[in-house]
């Protein structure tokens, strides 16, 4: 697995994916390849819907599938997803593609989440039913932020759902980047025709993968005034005729290819507008926003389960102390892990020793007494340097200590506060008798250290010595 250092994290995106034929499919993949392109293989994958039994013969970009009709599959996918490494989950969200009444299965998926969602919406209904605009409302609750590809769109969701615009962003339809007057576009229908129509009937279109192409192309196009049409080919981009209006299509038509200067001028002007649509463009613009909507989401978590408060509760729940266990060897307290496996690379630091010594402290006293401080306290004798009174910090795997003595204040001040809590509230003679030694030959060089965060871990442990042995006047810091 590719390790991804973008401030956009890893990513997984959620939509119909090639060789299955429809829009959304194409859009998945082709903006996949883009961030691909961007930033390197491992930098995404996607989660395909399949309609049929068997699915589809998918790239090795596709790493988990979604049965369209079987909600335990969305279940799963969202437990594949919690456990993948992914940073951001983007949604290409389309009604007509998930299972469920609306397409709501793919809420069940959304709700178990623990990361940030992009949703990007390829149909914003001006007059949902009530099924349409409950999934709707519910993805914006769900969703960090919503990408939208026209400013109608933009305008549905505030006036008709409520979205505050703040969560909306406007990010145009990808296009290819093909030059102006090459013919060999790769839809050949288009890049080999002269005009492109597209003559829809309804104006509740929002958006067009097959007119973005056209202006990518730079096609001159007519078409009906429907939403997307209307806002795409303002400013002379393109020619707008009246809906059901045959004729008025045809007379546009044959004007238009009878004025060479004016047509090739309105291509300019469309080709012009395509190249801050091209998919390049475009994946750069997604990943700023998920590198935004993650930044968003450190700083203010959102929760994904609604529990009792302490106030509430009755009595606390058992302490378990398996994992601190799993984490404590022969030689202390390792550093870290991943996931729930003690990482041996990380080896062991002082610092983590010293809170832990701390927890079998407070342990004791509850009565829930461990005999893992030994290892703790034992770590920290080793630590400790007796020519310059300062501790070291980072020990490797194999017991090498790696870092300068004393080149960590941190470490210090959180061991000078383990020895004094051990000193002020253990009842084990032998701990207090080697603790003592500690805290003695480490307290002068208390008063060297700069750091605050030192100094406030240093005092804690001194505050607890003292409420003991409040008649040490080396212990003293005045």
């Amino acid at each position: 697995m590719s390790k991804v250092s973008s401030a956009a994290g890893r990513l997984a995106i959620i939509g119909n994916y090639l060789p299955r034929r429809c829009g959304i499919a194409t859009f998945t993949t082709h903006l996949c390849e883009a961030i691909v392109a961007h930033e390197g293989e491992g930098a995404c994958f996607a989660i395909p819907v399949n309609d049929r039994p068997g699915g589809y013969a998918y790239p090795g970009r596709v790493r988990f599938e979604l049965t369209e009709r079987d909600l335990t599959s969305y279940q799963r996918a969202a437990d594949f997803l919690n456990i993948s490494n992914v940073d951001v989950v983007c949604l290409q969200h389309e009604y007509g593609i998930f299972g469920g009444p609306a397409g709501s299965h793919i809420l069940a998926l959304l709700r178990d989440l623990r990361m940030p969602i992009v949703t990007t919406l390829h149909t914003v209904l001006e007059e949902p039913d009530p099924g349409q605009r409950q999934v709707l409302e519910e993805l914006a609750v769900l969703s960090d932020r919503f990408v939208v590809m026209s400013a109608r769109a933009t305008e549905f969701l505030t006036r008709v759902y409520g979205v505050p615009a703040a969560k909306i962003a406007l990010i145009p339809h990808g296009i290819p980047d093909v030059p102006f007057v090459d013919p060999n576009f790769y839809i050949e229908c288009i890049g080999a025709a002269d005009l492109y129509l597209t003559p829809y009937l309804s104006r509740t279109q929002i958006v067009s993968g097959t007119l973005a192409y056209s202006m990518g192309a730079g096609k001159a196009v007519v078409s009906t005034p429907y939403w997307y049409a209307a806002e795409l080919l303002d400013e002379g981009r393109g020619l707008l005729v009246p809906f059901g209006d045959s004729e008025a299509i045809a007379a546009r038509v044959v004007d238009l290819l009878s004025r060479d200067a004016d047509r090739h001028a309105m291509r300019k002007r469309a080709y012009l507008l395509g190249r801050d649509m091209i998919w390049p463009v475009v994946a750069r613009r997604y990943l700023d926003l998920f590198a935004e909507v993650r930044e968003a989401r450190a700083r203010h978590l959102r929760p994904v389960f609604e529990a009792t408060t302490l106030e509430q509760r009755t009595e606390l729940p058992d302490l378990k102390l398996d994992h601190l266990r799993t984490m404590t060897d022969d030689t202390g307290l390792l550093q870290h892990a991943t996931y729930t496996v003690p990482n041996y690379d990380e080896g062991y630091t002082t610092d983590d020793n010293a809170r832990a010594l701390v927890l079998t402290v407070l342990l004791e006293q509850s009565g829930d007494a461990t005999p893992l401080g030994t290892r703790y306290l034992a770590f920290l004798w080793h630590a400790f340097d007796w020519n310059t009174t300062r501790f070291r910090n980072v020990m490797a795997y194999d017991r090498r200590w790696l870092d300068p003595i004393g080149s960590s204040e941190d470490a210090h001040g959180r061991a000078v506060w383990a020895l004094g809590l051990v000193l002020g509230r253990s009842e084990q003679e032998g701990f207090r008798g080697l603790a003592s030694r500690l805290f003695e030959h480490a307290l002068p060089a208390v008063r060297k250290l700069t750091s605050p965060r030192a100094w406030a871990t240093a005092i804690l442990g001194i505050h607890a010595y003292l409420r003991r042995y409040r008649g040490d006047r080396n212990a003293r810091l005045d």
